[in-house]
């Protein structure tokens, strides 16, 4: 339209430049028939330019009148899309503000005729779930999928945490596997299904996953490597009943990080203990010690009947330098003394465990002491002040408040 209001102006001003410069305009005749028409050059055209003008709009004004219904059901359409958009942008709002009843109600009002109708499907879930309904959460996952089949992945993500976060396992498992069959390296999913496996003890499972996981760096490396150290002890459980030689072997084709970690050297040791090798067990976790330090492993030396005793009160004796707070080279040592008829050093050594750490093992070792040495009067002291720390102090009537 631009255009021709232009042309029209540009005509228009060639046309009164012409009639004050020009003298002779010129002549043009037409004859049909017995019809003759003469006019001149400016007068026609003027007429055509005109005539342009009218067919122009005419034009205009036919393929609006066609076009009308269309332009009509578009404007009612995007007048209808506005609105959609302006309810979920509500609905999501009452959800994050914590009125999930609210936002349900909102989100699903016009869901069927929004543009996207699998967004809304998929807020009203977590608003549904939000008010533990689970049924109407399942529902609305179904819609968003029936409505949107191309955003399968995002819904299906978007459900395994829903199961998760509402303590379905078995049904996020499933999902995960299914989207996971579909597209094997897809990141979000790696990341939901590894803890999930690690959490149910399917650590075959997690093992065929960690080439995936640390490609796609899905976790933290902090996180896989607490999942390595976990399958290396299930895989050592499952190699205990073989024999030591089994469990040595494979242990010797670790990484050196992941041997000398506690809960690997802890769980080599229980296999060795277990099938007749308690004395290797021993020497395991006290080359362990002598390395790096841990209460988790001196517990698990200290529980080890050692064969020569003299040798064990020496090595923990030695530790305790260095650790003089730990409970459980504390009571080893106590024990290490016991058996070598050391009473006064195995006193010394048990009442430190327990003042560390007040516990019935420790006060049943104290007493088990007493009684070897006659000295009932000195275990019944010890029962005594022992239930008199752990006990809570009495209240009179009279401090009590009114």
């Amino acid at each position: 339209m631009r255009r021709l209001l232009l042309l029209v102006v540009l005509v228009l001003a060639a046309v009164l430049w012409a009639q004050y410069n020009i003298t002779d305009y010129g002549r043009a005749v037409f004859t049909y028939g017995g019809w003759r028409v003469e006019t001149n050059l400016l007068v026609l055209a003027g007429g055509l330019l005109l005539s342009y003008l009218l067919l122009a709009v005419a034009l205009r004004l036919i393929f609006g009148v066609i076009r009308l219904p269309r332009w009509l059901r578009d404007r009612r359409l995007g007048s209808g899309q506005r609105r959609t958009r302006s309810e979920l942008t509500r609905g999501l709002m009452a959800l994050a503000e914590g009125h999930p009843g609210e936002a349900e109600k909102i989100l699903l009002r016009h869901a069927p005729q929004a543009e996207a109708p699998q967004l809304h499907y998929l807020a009203g879930a977590l608003a549904a779930q939000a008010q533990q309904a689970l049924e109407r959460r399942d529902d609305y996952l179904r819609r968003a999928s029936e409505t949107c089949p191309e955003a399968a992945l995002a819904i299906a993500l978007t459900a395994a945490r829903l199961y998760l976060q509402s303590g379905e396992e078995g049904r996020a498992l499933e999902t995960l596997e299914q989207l996971l069959a579909q597209t094997p390296r897809q990141d979000e999913a790696l990341r939901l299904i590894a803890p999930l496996y690690a959490r149910q003890g399917r650590f075959d499972a997690l093992d065929a996953l960690m080439p995936a996981l640390r490609k796609a760096r899905a976790l933290p490396e902090a996180e896989l490597e607490s999942f390595e150290r976990q399958i290396t002890v299930a895989r050592l459980r499952v190699l205990g009943p073989e024999g030591p030689d089994a469990v040595a072997r494979y242990c010797k084709g670790l990484r050196k990080p992941l041997a000398s970690c506690d809960e690997v050297v802890l769980e080599e040791a229980a296999q060795l203990a277990a099938h007749g090798q308690p004395a290797q067990a021993e020497a395991l976790l006290a080359r362990q010690l002598g390395w790096r330090f841990s209460e988790a492993v001196a517990r698990a030396w200290a529980q080890l009947e050692s064969a020569n005793p003299a040798q064990g009160l020496l090595q923990a004796e030695g530790w305790l330098k260095h650790h003089p707070d730990s409970v459980a080279l504390n009571r080893a040592a106590g024990r290490l003394s016991a058996r070598q008829q050391l009473w006064g050093k195995a006193r010394d050594y048990l009442l430190a465990a327990l003042a560390l750490e007040p516990s019935p093992e420790t006060l049943a070792e104290l007493l088990a002491l007493h009684e070897k040495q006659g000295d009932l009067a000195g275990a019944l002291r010890l029962c005594h002040e022992y239930m008199s720390a752990r006990l809570p102090v009495p209240v009179s009537p009279e401090s009590r408040p009114a």
